[in-house]
């Protein structure tokens, strides 16, 4: 579909882009779901910062289940951790400490510049 030209930023009635129900999926079930569909969909022109309805971006899902390697990966692609509510606050509230303050660090940062 993405080579037919596909709109990667097309919305759902929830307002979730294509790329967020990738990421979704991919925290759901980490061992069934391959991140090539992720990255290709980034390549393809995807906003990582894209909000769906209820004000919830693919890192708010990343950091609520914990997934540190996927946070990183999404702020190197220019993700935001200093989205409302905080990643890092949902992070810590599920007991991911790593996560947490690998983006409490990222959202330090932000504010300092």
């Amino acid at each position: 579909m993405l080579k037919c030209g596909a709109d990667v930023n097309l919305r759902s009635n929830q307002g979730e882009t294509p790329f967020y129900l990738a990421i979704f999926h991919h925290v759901q079930h980490p061992d069934q779901i391959d991140a090539t569909c992720i990255r290709a969909l980034y390549y393809a022109g995807s906003d990582v910062n894209a909000t769906n309805a209820k004000g919830y971006a693919p890192i708010h899902l990343a950091a609520n289940f914990g997934h540190a390697t996927l946070v990183k990966w999404l702020l190197t692609k220019g993700a935001s951790a200093n989205v409302q509510p905080y990643p890092y606050i949902l992070a810590h509230m599920q007991g991911h400490q790593l996560t947490a303050s690998l983006l409490r660090n990222q959202h330090l940062r932000a504010i300092e510049s």
